[in-house]
């Protein structure tokens, strides 16, 4: 028997699962050489790599996985994630963590993924404002949108979804009113703005018109599911969040509502049916979101001037 015959004590080195790593890799790098900070460039790689897993998941090919996810880092909002606006970051993984739970619960119910859909939502609590409120808006959507046929066991499920983010709820709730803990700490933002300010109404309307993965996902007929109903509910209710939070006084930054429109559309991307047919059409959406992000915030600027 040959060397080459022999059998190897432990499995082959394959090419195609080590470049996994490559794209995290590169926006680790990246925001690491922008923001000389390791925390947002380590939540960066951990946010494409979630990413990259999520598509891999679904089917989507290497090209495609990597073309869709360095569009939708260049996309204006997380392009000010990349530049160490921590806010931006973290309401973008939030709303990621919801959406991308919930249509991996809508293509395959088990527990783990129930668990996994509630602890998403419990996180989203934790790790922004907005997204906490989202997410418990979503909880109804949620509740009816992907419970199961079986009538003896929706009372059930709706308990089991709720169970964990009513939990986290209340431990918050706690931690601010007797610890007087502060999970939301005010900072300053001093980071370059990147995009114009644009009044609620008009942002609205750029928002809607930067999210064609989101429109397409419901108005192809080959792409509609229950999925992607999912994550338009999501990202609807997340747009209601921002427009009563800037009618209260607080309005947020266009990058920080664009950096929503990217993760949701992540999110409602792989929910797409049949990736072998429709990847070019995920990397097409991907790009023109990309374009859109740009051109309409400084168009829409330029007609208000």
């Amino acid at each position: 028997m040959s060397l080459s015959d022999a059998p190897l004590p432990y499995p082959a080195f394959r090419l195609p699962a080590a470049t996994q790593a490559l794209l995290p890799v590169a926006v680790f790098a990246a925001a690491a050489v922008v923001t000389r900070n390791p925390v947002p460039a380590i939540a960066c790689a951990a946010f494409a790599a979630l990413m990259q897993r999520d598509l891999r998941g679904a089917g989507f090919t290497a090209p495609i996985r990597s073309g869709v996810i360095a569009c939708l880092f260049l996309q204006s909002g997380l392009c000010a994630a990349l530049l160490g606006q921590g806010d931006v970051l973290r309401l973008a993984i939030a709303l990621y963590l919801v959406v991308s739970r919930a249509v991996a619960f809508a293509a395959l119910r088990s527990l783990y993924r129930m668990i996994a859909l509630g602890l998403a939502l419990a996180l989203a609590q934790i790790l922004h404002p907005l997204s906490g409120v989202a997410g418990a808006l979503s909880l109804p959507l949620l509740a009816v949108a992907l419970q199961p046929e079986d009538k003896r066991h929706r009372a059930g499920f709706a308990a089991l979804l709720m169970f964990i983010p009513l939990v986290s709820a209340l431990v918050l709730a706690w931690l601010y009113g007797v610890a007087g803990v502060t999970l939301w700490p005010h900072v300053p933002n001093t980071a370059i703005a990147l995009l114009p300010s644009l009044p609620l109404p008009r942002q609205v309307v750029v928002l809607f018109c930067c999210a064609p993965v989101l429109w397409l996902g419901v108005s192809v007929r080959s792409l509609r599911n229950r999925a992607q109903h999912v994550a338009l509910g999501i990202a609807f209710l997340t747009v209601l969040v921002i427009c009563v939070a800037a009618w209260r006084g607080a309005p947020q930054a266009l990058s920080t509502t664009m950096a929503a429109v990217a993760a949701l559309s992540a999110g409602a991307i792989a929910a797409w049916p049949h990736p072998s047919r429709n990847g070019s059409l995920a990397l097409a959406a991907s790009a023109l979101t990309t374009i859109l992000s740009w051109l309409l915030p400084y168009l829409a600027a330029a007609v208000l001037a």
